[in-house]
């Protein structure tokens, strides 16, 4: 029963996954972003993989993989939790350097 309600977790984050994974393929906002959003497209292609190795360590009971899977998540999903906060500063500070370049140039007339 706790091996059925564990692959039913990892198989809702999988799904998750792929979904954000999917956004993750639009392009990025600003040219400047755009190696930040294909690192972040890596980092969940490795979360993804990770996830799929600890279903199939659940399903044939391999101790070896699941500590495999296990180490290889907890790195993607650190790595994709940085680049996330990465991306959003990135943003807030193109988003800054825009405002304050529009407020010091004089309108057109």
């Amino acid at each position: 029963a706790e091996r059925q309600q564990l692959l039913m977790v990892v198989g809702n984050e999988f799904q998750r996954l792929e979904a954000e994974r999917e956004v993750a393929e639009a392009p990025a906002d600003h040219e400047l972003l755009e190696p930040l959003r294909e690192e972040m497209r890596r980092g969940f292609d490795e979360y993804i993989q990770a996830l799929q190795w600890l279903l199939e360590a659940l399903q044939t009971d391999d101790p070896a993989l699941l500590e495999q899977a296990l180490e290889h998540g907890e790195g993607a999903e650190t790595r994709l939790r940085l680049l996330d906060a990465a991306y959003a500063e990135t943003q807030e500070g193109m988003t800054a350097f825009r405002e304050a370049k529009e407020a010091a140039v004089p309108p057109q007339e």
